[in-house]
């Protein structure tokens, strides 16, 4: 009981310091024209074993920050874990509440180190699986995907926007953690995979 108690504290932490997060993220969607009503939002989560743990706690920080800011306008989420080609899961549901319990899942599940990440096919699974339904037309979603970005299919950014980024109503937002861990020589060839593939996606 008592482990249980303090996972909990410790999400309790999580939430409570990442509140100037969530009062920013609402601050930035009252300034701009989203149409809440028809406006729904999936997280993927990378739980690679590339990852390393200082890396995940920051993480779970903006994503108890995105999830608060998002439950206090009213904007349903869904939350999956991504990884290898073989595991990919639903946490959360656009129906299922936002509380306590539910980011403490899914803190628990993200520290399971997983195989290296397939972007593609985990953005698929996701827009097969995760596309939010308000009932009426044009409803939108908006993929926030957290991940180490070291998945070379990302080479191919025009694969992506031709296969993958091609409805107007989904938009894709790409949130790269870097590893302090990296020699620079490493971090350089990563940070310009990632230009290749923002360029050749926008």
């Amino acid at each position: 009981m008592n482990s249980i108690k303090n996972e909990i504290a410790t999400i309790t932490d999580m939430v409570d310091s990442s509140k100037y997060i969530s009062q920013m993220f609402i601050k930035f969607l009252s300034e701009n024209d989203i149409p809440f009503l028809n406006e729904g939002v999936s997280i993927l989560i990378d739980c690679s074993g590339y990852i390393n743990k200082d890396n995940k706690l920051f993480n779970m920080h903006l994503i108890c920050g995105l999830t608060e800011g998002l439950n206090a306008i009213g904007i349903p989420y869904s939350v999956a874990l991504i990884s290898d080609e073989n595991f990919k899961r639903i946490i959360k549901t656009f129906d299922t509440s936002h509380n306590i319990y539910e980011l403490q899942k899914i803190y628990e599940c993200y520290m399971i180190p997983r195989y290296r990440t397939n972007l593609a096919k985990s953005v698929h699974f996701a827009i097969d699986n995760m596309k939010y339904d308000s009932g009426k037309i044009n409803s939108n979603t908006a993929f926030f995907i957290f991940t180490d970005g070291m998945d070379e299919n990302l080479y191919f950014g025009k694969g992506f926007k031709e296969i993958l980024f091609n409805n107007k109503n989904l938009s894709f937002g790409f949130i790269f953690m870097k590893s302090n861990l990296l020699s620079d020589e490493y971090s350089t060839i990563l940070e310009n995979l990632w230009n290749i593939f923002i360029n050749e996606t926008n």
